[in-house]
């Protein structure tokens, strides 16, 4: 993963133009160049993604959400931390109307 130079070029150039059944794969190489807990949270946002086309899942049968409920905390939880991911690579970059939207959120 991320073997040679060509490879990490490609990947910050293009890499984020990627299908969703690539993103589970595409976090993974994130994790490799020390993007912590990625591939956790694009699981979870995966799981947002399902329920917004499938509904809920209140049986179980597929493991996904069950309920609303669910699919609000796990929206409060990923936009927290895309938050922390924001001001971790891209905080610097921010100029302050950014800043005042990032810290609505």
């Amino acid at each position: 993963l991320l073997k040679d130079e060509n490879q990490r070029k490609w990947f910050l150039e293009k890499g984020i133009y990627a299908p969703t059944t690539k993103l589970r794969a595409l976090s993974s190489l994130l994790e490799d160049v020390g993007v912590r807990d990625v591939r956790i949270w694009t699981s979870e946002a995966l799981d947002l993604h399902s329920y917004q086309y499938n509904g809920p899942d209140p049986e179980g049968v597929w493991g996904g959400l069950a309920n609303e409920e669910e699919a609000k905390d796990s929206i409060m939880r990923l936009l927290k931390k895309l938050k922390e991911y924001v001001n971790e690579f891209f905080g610097e970059l921010l100029d302050d109307e950014l800043k005042r939207a990032l810290e609505a959120i």
